[in-house]
């Protein structure tokens, strides 16, 4: 149900290194951005019947791949985390000041995404029916509506090649530098500002350009990144970063205040004018991952809104 985490599913041969990594992002988020992460990790074991972890995988592009998670061990699994009463069990502690950091591949290098429509919408709906085949039904009917309200997906689509620019903006860029430079001088932070600068130079020219290598095919980056966002997703939640009108979002918001008045589900919504990305670069010519949220508070706040609901509803 929240709106600002991270769920990652690891095998156990992994548990002691994925440790590591959670420290390691911990320690960078209090020192760059004076955020304290709750990390924990949960063993699929401790999630009792009939709760099941479902897991189905999606391909969303020749270059991304997204888990689908169904049937209630997310959303259990972090309530053990977050509740008073369990969470020292899972809680992960630890020396955090002699782990390394490796943020490859992950960057922040686009500007914002102007809302072609007028409005980007930040959604999180929760079916709240008696039986997960009743929840599916509510899923479909709601995805349907949606469609038939914003036009299908093309339409709705928050990112496309035309919307999408590089930026050379240390407001943005900084994000980056803050990551990757926490803990050096500000000469160190001020000479990768101007390394990712000089970078989003040559992008911009190559894409201009339309150029071609053995590598890249920079006519068509702005298309791959496109079809590799993570716009809509499913984790025991459906989440959605659409475009459309505030005419459309009426249309919406009367359809889930129904649904919700009825018992059926809860949901949040946040608006505001444009969406942010942030990237995940395994291979620039090939796997990666973009995700998209809606500026000015996006799913943290439509989380918000969800749990209040939520707590009216019970």
């Amino acid at each position: 149900m929240g709106g600002d985490g991270a769920t990652l599913l690891i095998p156990p041969i992994l548990v002691e290194r994925a440790k590591m990594a959670l420290l390691a992002t911990q320690k960078m988020s209090i020192r760059a951005f004076k955020l304290n992460l709750r990390i924990g990790i949960i063993p699929v074991s401790d999630i009792p019947s009939p709760i099941e972890l479902k897991i189905a995988k999606l391909r969303i592009s020749n270059n991304y791949d997204q888990a689908i998670l169904r049937g209630g061990g997310v959303t259990y699994a972090t309530g053990l985390l977050k509740d008073p009463r369990t969470m020292h069990k899972y809680q992960i502690v630890g020396d955090r000041a002699i782990l390394a950091e490796d943020f490859s591949g992950l960057e922040c290098r686009w500007e914002d995404i102007i809302s072609r429509h007028g409005e980007t919408l930040s959604l999180i709906i929760m079916a709240t029916e008696s039986s997960e085949s009743k929840n599916d039904l509510v899923y479909r009917e709601v995805i349907a509506q949606i469609q038939q309200f914003y036009g299908g997906d093309h339409a709705m689509q928050p990112v496309t090649p035309r919307g999408l620019h590089l930026t050379l903006a240390a407001q943005k860029l900084n994000h980056e530098v803050k990551v990757f430079k926490s803990n050096q001088s500000a000469w160190q932070k001020w000479l990768y500002l101007w390394q990712i600068r000089l970078n989003n130079l040559v992008g911009m020219f190559l894409m201009a350009i339309k150029h071609r290598d053995s590598t890249l095919d920079w006519s068509k980056f702005k298309d791959m990144v496109t079809e590799s966002t993570d716009y809509q997703k499913f984790d025991d939640t459906l989440r959605m970063v659409i475009v459309g009108s505030s005419q459309q979002r009426s249309q919406l918001q009367d359809y889930l205040e129904q649904k919700y008045k009825s018992g059926s589900l809860v949901y949040g919504i946040h608006v505001s004018n444009r969406a942010l990305m942030t990237c995940l670069v395994f291979e620039r010519n090939g796997h990666q991952v973009h995700f998209v949220d809606g500026a000015d508070g996006g799913y943290a706040t439509a989380a918000k809104e969800l749990k209040q609901r939520l707590k009216n509803l019970i």
